[in-house]
């Protein structure tokens, strides 16, 4: 043997387990990750193994309290990208970083439907033919790695069936199934709990019809708005997915009072929409503007008095239990129009690195 080949033997590492490998290679960020894939075919397929993913995700979220703070949130207005900041323990900031959307996500032709696993879905504008029947598509975009997938299109144009039906959707992770899943249903008839509901899962790429009811009357927002007395309740168009389930905010009818408000929400698993998520005890009456949100895995009402506009964050420690809602914060009467801005316009999202 050659003093080349004694070099080479020499360098070479020995054969590490590949649980210890695995437990070495998810603690790294996603970006060293990504470099690592271009080492060997046997990195690269480790790398993109679903339980790697998930190993790498899960320990990300765990450490989350351990390392750096991250803020995240998605601008809707142009230019269309991601803005994200590095927030240490003082409040202080790193410089900014900016992530063009994909080339998949045209300017101003889409919806964000949500977000789940630092996975983003779109629903974005396809086609518009003549007969003003709206054409979508979907696609799921990984912030961190930049890989996007445009998935398959639905059986045909939802709304284009019933031009007068009220459309809501949500994307979420269906933990029992270990499938991402998206769905849209529309409520062909406003005044009854019909629904006409296709689902879409990731594993087997393809849409589906189910048979689902309501619990409640579904209700255009803008008959709302020209008649406040109209019956049923309103649902903003995407849900905010935790636990499992997707989650819409109910708003009621204001003349009924005796109906208690609550959170509407579609389980993944058992493919049926839920109405057991009652609110806080809060002043209703006052109350100019309310928003749902999720906050490190918990649900959470952002309600703005409509007198003093202070503005409240509730926070649900126990999912489901009503006394297990707690006010965390009251933010002062006069934000700044940055902050109006960010609450209008802007999604928080979780962001695996």
């Amino acid at each position: 043997m050659d003093s080349r080949s004694r070099t080479v033997e020499q360098r070479q590492l020995p054969a590490l387990p590949l649980d210890v490998l695995h437990n070495i290679l998810s603690r790294l960020p996603v970006k060293s990750l990504m470099r690592f894939r271009c080492v060997s075919k046997s990195l690269d397929a480790l790398v993109r193994d679903p339980q790697f993913v998930k190993l790498h995700f899960d320990r990300t979220l765990e450490d989350l309290d351990k390392t750096d703070r991250r803020r995240i949130f998605v601008t809707t207005n142009p230019p269309q990208c991601i803005l994200c900041e590095n927030l240490d323990e003082d409040g202080g900031h790193e410089a900014t970083t900016t992530i063009e959307y994909p080339s998949a996500v045209p300017a101003g032709y889409f919806e964000i439907v949500g977000s789940c696993n630092g996975l983003l879905c779109f629903m974005v504008l396809d086609t518009y033919t003549a007969d003003c029947k709206e054409d979508y598509k979907f696609v799921l975009w990984n912030p961190s790695t930049r890989a996007c997938r445009e998935l398959a299109k639905p059986p045909g144009p939802l709304l284009g069936h019933f031009p007068d039906a009220v459309p809501i959707y949500g994307f979420g992770y269906d933990p029992v199934n270990d499938d991402y899943k998206i769905i849209r249903a529309v409520s062909p008839d406003p005044g009854t709990t019909s629904t006409c509901l296709e689902i879409y899962t990731l594993k087997d790429n393809a849409w589906r019809q189910i048979q689902a009811s309501l619990p409640c009357v579904l209700t255009a927002i803008y008959w709302r708005m020209i008649k406040p007395s109209f019956p049923g309740i309103s649902l903003r168009g995407a849900g905010l997915h935790t636990n499992g389930a997707v989650h819409w905010l109910e708003i009621r009818n204001v003349d009924t009072p005796d109906e208690s408000d609550l959170i509407l929400s579609f389980n993944l698993a058992s493919e049926q929409f839920e109405e057991v998520i009652p609110l806080p005890d809060f002043n209703k009456e006052d109350s100019q503007l309310c928003e749902l949100q999720v906050l490190r895995g918990h649900l959470s009402l952002i309600v703005q008095n409509g007198k003093t506009c202070e503005i409240d964050i509730w926070v649900m420690g126990e999912y489901g239990v009503k006394g297990s809602w707690t006010k965390i914060v009251t933010m002062p009467n006069d934000p700044g129009p940055e902050f109006e801005e960010w609450f209008m316009d802007d999604w928080f999202i979780p962001f695996s690195r």
